[in-house]
């Protein structure tokens, strides 16, 4: 019968020590999926979303938690973008963690299909809804065909450009310098004149006309192209 060598003693008991420790470690996938949990449960969005958890230091030695872990996040709400969520042992041994995730949206919005010019109206043809991750679009977003359409261009913009309150502004139907019929209205007598405009004009927006005949600067309301309107 061969002898036990000296040293195999230690290592069994090594690999015993070793292996107890390793189960008593918390699990990152477990801390991981608590933070899933809660982020699923308290989201204040519903819908289309994807959620990213940062991955934590694989060398993090916890004890493991003979009690289920709890979630938390600072300010006590889920909001969209990146967060820091708290994961809590309530053990004899407590212990809190923090990690980090993102949380991204996704909507179909109004973008373009084409590039356009400044000033140019927007029509059907240079329009498409696309799936975008809401957290990235910072200055707001349209989700409906009807809200831009016919409306202009404030500056030049690429193609797949996401369209919002900034990039568009109702057209000017009359341009500084145009000439313009004034018509002076009462609830018995029309009268109509000839003007320049003296500035650019929206529908409904008073601006100001110089009146061919008297040279007088007055202010009218555009009504239509080429046509804007004063009460006598």
């Amino acid at each position: 019968m061969k002898k036990m060598k000296p040293y195999l003693p230690t290592l069994i008991f090594l690999l015993f020590v070793n292996n107890g420790i390793a189960q008593t470690k918390q699990s990152i996938e477990a801390i991981q999926a608590a933070a899933s949990e809660y982020i699923t449960a308290n989201m204040e969005t519903s819908g289309d979303y994807r959620i990213r958890i940062d991955r934590l230091d694989s060398r993090l030695t916890l004890t493991q938690c003979q009690t289920p872990l709890s979630a938390f996040t600072p300010g006590g709400i889920v909001t969209t973008g990146r967060i820091s969520v708290g994961i809590l042992c309530n053990d004899d041994k407590t212990w809190t963690i923090f990690t980090t995730a993102h949380i991204d949206t996704f909507q179909k919005i109004v973008v373009l299909v084409q590039p356009v010019a400044r000033g140019e109206i927007l029509t059907r043809r240079h329009l498409r809804l696309q799936r975008r991750n809401m957290a990235k679009l910072r200055q707001g977003f349209f989700t409906d065909y009807q809200q831009v359409l016919n409306k202009q261009t404030t500056r030049n913009l690429p193609e797949g450009t996401a369209l919002n309150q900034r990039l568009v502004a109702e057209p000017k139907i009359i341009r500084r310098g145009e000439k313009v019929t004034i018509l002076a209205a009462s609830a018995a007598l029309q009268i109509r004149m000839t003007g320049i405009a003296m500035m650019d004009g929206l529908k409904g927006q008073r601006i100001r006309i110089k009146n061919q005949q008297s040279k007088r600067i007055i202010e009218a309301t555009v009504m239509q192209p080429g046509l804007v309107s004063v009460s006598f």
